[in-house]
């Protein structure tokens, strides 16, 4: 188990890596997410009791939402953000698709592609400061979601330090969310990662930013609103 969720961290840590440092030209090269909708986003995010259905679903003002086909959740994001259904792009084999997803994330094509085998899909928020702050899903072929012994091995193996682990409830049930930094070059990734058994399984969702503050109103974004599609 410890040897899938390391490779399925490696695949993650790679979007974190390039997409961040590179940043993403299509997001634009304006100021990240307003703090005043990422504000407004925030104060609407708190855990939902029940699993709500898709067909009512309404994003908190400031959002929108997306949705991860292959893991079968939704959530929201801030409406500035671009969203890249990796998987979709993969499985159609548009390579001039993939290719200028890659040379937008500064990766190279393989890379693109083995991450894209398990990222389900991917959002980026406008660059700021050569960074673009992004969240991304990942399907796990594991039964369990990791523990904070498994999640903390597999942070220190591609150079992170995690902060923090903790249980939290979510629509989909018990949820674990872990706070880490990751050193890339000059620049230290904050990141903020929940794990929960989703529909089709085990599901990582990781956001990634420079700034806590604001990878953590993303975080409580994602989490209150994540439900099944």
């Amino acid at each position: 188990m410890g040897r899938t969720i390391r490779r399925a961290a490696g695949c993650a840590a790679v979007l974190v890596l390039a997409t961040g440092v590179a940043g993403c030209s299509s997001t634009g090269s304006g100021g990240g997410p307003s703090r005043s909708a990422s504000s407004s986003a925030s104060g609407s995010a708190s855990p939902s009791a029940s699993p709500s259905a898709s067909s009512s679903a309404v994003a908190p003002a400031g959002t929108t939402l997306i949705r991860a086909q292959r893991s079968g959740l939704r959530f929201a994001v801030p409406t500035s953000w671009q969203v890249t259904d990796l998987a979709t792009v993969l499985e159609g084999g548009d390579d001039k698709a993939l290719q200028d997803i890659a040379r937008t994330m500064n990766l190279p094509l393989s890379q693109l592609k083995a991450a894209a085998r398990t990222v389900d899909v991917a959002a980026f928020g406008p660059t700021v400061k050569g960074f673009a702050p992004n969240v991304n899903v990942q399907s796990l072929p594991v039964e369990e979601v990791p523990t904070a012994a498994q999640l903390k091995m597999v942070m220190a193996a591609v150079g992170g330090t995690v902060e923090s682990v903790r249980d939290v409830t979510t629509s989909l049930g018990p949820g674990r969310v872990s706070r880490y930094t990751l050193e890339v070059g000059s620049t230290t990734v904050v990141g903020r990662q929940i794990g929960v058994k989703g529909p089709k399984g085990v599901v990582l969702v990781t956001v990634s930013d420079i700034d806590a503050k604001s990878a953590d109103v993303v975080l409580a974004l994602v989490q209150g609103t994540l439900a099944a599609t």
